[in-house]
């Protein structure tokens, strides 16, 4: 009976932490599901009210897209204004330039970004990904890239390909990364991905784009984007994810034992809960409810133990997954009876 608690268990992380081998994802409203509600809106001026979390960088007048199946002026999914696309997780993606020359905004681009859940830790090593597709109304493509900085990106008086070279200073060293090809795939989903270890504090931004420094418009050239609007490259981008990189990342542990000894109390709890465990230790904690939904997420550093209130949480089961720097992964289960 324990084994098949734990296989059940096992099966919904994975499905709720959407990192690699269910870890925690430091990227908040990472395929942009959040504000579900939200389907009114028109190509390029709907990111910022529409998308949680996310904000949009605009470099010579253009602005990002959200795509969903409830949306109209031909934001739909999977059939919409720039192609046809399945999203790779929920049921939302975002859309955005590499680079374009329409309109009154030659040689423009589209950046995306977001305000990680907590800063990442110096010296652990992360993995830094999303999916990428080219949209099939595109008549070129880009390279596609990334970056981690300490501060929200801005790109004040930036003209033509000028994207973010030279490197501002909030940007550290080997923070950024960009495909070594233009991606040119408009059927699958690429997984653009790099890891990255911080040796300063507080890098808590990413941002998502076209970064290559290019002298061309478009890396690989065609005959038309969006029918008579000119010649772009258009990119879908869906499941963002910022996540630990472990060394045994398969160490899940079962909700009724632990190699470290994770102790939670009271359980059932009514208040708060204090975790317990025997050693200090940097540690990430994220805490779903029944239904799969966070309800909290913390980053620790250099501590043995938390105490989480719980007088907003309403009667039920729930669940914690805990990571820490000593390379321990663990799920566990705890009662709520107000």
């Amino acid at each position: 009976m324990k084994c098949k608690i734990f296989q059940v268990l096992a099966s919904f992380f994975c499905l709720c932490f959407h990192g690699s081998m269910g870890q925690f994802n430091f990227v908040p409203n990472h395929s942009f599901e959040d504000n579900a509600a939200f389907c009114n809106g028109a190509p390029g001026n709907i990111w910022d009210p529409a998308v949680p979390n996310w904000n949009s960088v605009v470099v010579n007048g253009s602005t990002p897209d959200l795509y969903r199946p409830c949306m109209n002026n031909n934001m739909q999914i999977p059939t919409n204004m720039a192609g046809t696309q399945t999203p790779s997780d929920g049921n939302s993606y975002a859309g955005l330039l590499g680079t374009h020359s329409f309109y009154s905004f030659p040689n423009g681009r589209e950046y995306i970004q977001v305000q990680l859940s907590a800063p990442l830790t110096v010296g652990i090593p992360y993995r830094i990904q999303y999916k990428t597709s080219l949209a099939e109304k595109s008549n070129g493509a880009t390279s596609m890239g990334m970056a981690l900085g300490t501060s929200l990106f801005s790109f004040p008086g930036y003209g033509a390909y000028q994207a973010i070279n030279p490197i501002p200073a909030y940007v550290p060293s080997g923070a950024m990364y960009t495909t070594p090809q233009a991606i040119t795939d408009k059927t699958n989903w690429t997984l653009v991905t790099f890891d990255y270890t911080p040796a300063i504090p507080n890098i808590q931004y990413l941002l998502i784009g076209n970064l290559d420094n290019v002298t061309a418009p478009l890396s690989v050239p065609g005959d038309g984007l969006l029918g008579s609007m000119g010649p772009g490259a258009y990119y879908y981008v869906d499941e963002v994810q910022v996540f630990r990189i472990l060394e045994n990342p398969s160490n899940i542990l079962d909700t009724d034992a632990s190699a470290f000894d994770l102790l939670i109390s009271p359980n059932p709890s009514k208040e708060s809960i204090q975790m317990k465990f025997p050693f200090q230790s940097n540690f990430q904690i994220e805490i779903l409810n029944s239904m799969g939904q966070v309800i909290f997420q913390k980053e620790g550093r250099n501590s043995s133990s938390e105490t989480i209130s719980t007088t907003s949480w309403v009667n039920g089961m729930y669940f914690i997954r805990m990571m820490t720097d000593k390379r321990n992964a663990l799920i566990k289960k705890i009662s709520i009876i107000q």
